[in-house]
Formats: structure tokens, sequence, C-alpha cells
């Protein structure tokens, strides 16, 4: 707990009924913690039932009792022209075609930055940001009426940048209007069919800051995946280099559309067609 936490236990004791949620525990850490459970102790255990079992010592009394479901690790597909869409892909590809001009599915963001611009040197953070994660690098079509995911090698990509200006009449309220008016402006809808779905944009302010403009699409991104770009994005700027990823967002989809993972999928769908009756 102390390290999903962020919890130094040299200074703070983690008691055995403390609870997880109240440690600062929210619905993205508790995904992560259900699969070292799985991997540690070959127990899986559904979200609600975390919710239901928040302290260390309901949790053990759960695990102990719980029949074993052997962990089971992803592997990396080999390299296709297409790949399948997990399910939560699906349904975003789904609205979208419902509603294509829509920006309900966008995951903007705002960040302040203390640094001065420079074009280059971001520039080669981006690429090196969007050649790292396929997800950056992937569009979405249908093929023979099923919805597939094509990865590319290389995808254009380039920097939007904006000015305020230093005039006279950009004066605070002014500046302020026509800063909200730049972010507006920057959340657009995507088109599904082109990579990349995500787009930066840098805008120098005043004191030598700068803000950093972040878009992207849902169907390649969560919650989770905007700590994970942040951190990186912060460790390649300062030349931090990273080692290879081992599986990217492709191999997790095939997995689920496996053999092993049927029986479990019939069985949803038997639930809500009989719920739909």
């Amino acid at each position: 707990w102390a390290g999903l936490l962020g919890i130094d236990i040299r200074q703070d004791i983690i008691g055995i009924d403390d609870n997880f949620f109240e440690l600062g525990g929210h619905s993205l850490k508790a995904t992560i913690m259900i699969s070292v459970i799985h991997k540690t102790f070959n127990t899986k255990l559904p979200l609600g039932e975390l919710f239901k079992h928040p302290s260390i010592r309901k949790l053990s009394n759960y695990i102990r009792i719980t029949a074993p479901d052997k962990f089971k690790t992803i592997k990396a597909v080999e390299k296709k022209e297409y790949y399948t869409l997990s399910s939560a892909q699906k349904r975003l590809y789904i609205l979208n075609q419902m509603e294509e001009k829509s920006t309900g599915y966008n995951i903007p963001g705002v960040f302040l930055l203390e640094e001065e611009l420079h074009p280059v040197r971001w520039e080669d953070v981006f690429r090196k940001l969007i050649n790292r994660h396929e997800s950056f690098r992937t569009s979405f079509l249908t093929v023979e009426e099923e919805p597939v995911q094509r990865i590319h090698d290389n995808v254009e990509f380039e920097i939007e940048y904006y000015d305020l200006g230093n005039r006279e009449e950009l004066r605070p309220p002014a500046s302020s209007l026509m800063l909200e008016s730049i972010i507006k402006n920057f959340i657009r809808s995507f088109d599904l069919s082109r990579a990349p779905l995500l787009r930066f944009g840098l805008m120098p302010i005043e004191n030598k800051s700068l803000l950093l403009l972040v878009d992207m699409h849902h169907i390649i991104s969560d919650g989770l995946s905007v700590r994970i770009l942040q951190k990186e994005l912060a460790a390649l700027y300062t030349l931090e280099e990273f080692p290879p990823l081992r599986l990217q967002y492709k191999d997790y989809s095939e997995w689920q559309k496996k053999e092993e993972n049927k029986t479990r999928l019939a069985q949803q769908e038997s639930y809500w067609l009989n719920e739909f009756t």
C-alpha cells in the first residue's frame, strides 16, 4: 500500500484496519492494487469487493477463503496490419460513429511550466513520446464490418503555437478572455481514422513561463495514462532515457479476445440479454 499510495512508512504507519480509500486510494489506484494482488496471491479480486473489504485485515480474510485464480501474463503479439479493439475501445468507437464531431470524449489538460519556449527541444520530446507509445500512432477504421486499430510506424505531427502578445489592450481581464478562447478552440473533435489522436500546444506567457496544452481522445487514453504522460514528458525534457516498453495496448486488446476470456464474456452477454428482456 505504501508504494501505491505514496506513503513514507519511515514516518507514517499503515494499520491493518486502515481504510484504503481514506488513505488516498481511488478507483485507478484500486485497479493497480487488484492486479498486484492477483499476481502475488493468485487471487482475483473484483473491484466491488475492494469497496466491501477496504482494510488489510478484511482483504487478507477474503484472499484466504477465495478459490485460487492463477495469474497469467499478457504476451506481446506478432506484427499485423490490423489489431482487434478492446471492449472499451469498441464502445468509444461506436459512440464516435453516432456523433463524430463531439468533444465529449476528449481528455484535455493545461499545465503551467516554469520554462522558456525552446521549440526544437519540445519537438524532440513530443516525437520521442509518440515513438515510444503505439497508442499515439494508432488510428481506427472498419474492416469487413468489424472495427479495428492500425499501428503506424510514423505519423505526421505539428506543435500548435499560440501567443497572447504584449499589447496594452490585452491586460487582465482581456488577456484572460483571450486565453480562455484559445483553450476552447484548441479542444476540437478528432477524426479516429487519422493518427495521432492527440495534439500539443505551447503558449509563452509572462515571467518566462509556458503553458502546455494537451488534448487526447479517450479511445487511446484514460486517467492513469495522463499521469504517465505527465511523468514521461517531464523526464524526457530533462533528457532522461527510458527502456523500450515490453507491452503495448494492442497486446492487451488481443489478449482480451482469446479463448480463455470468451466464457466470461459469454456469461456477461447472457446476463445483459436477460436484463434487457
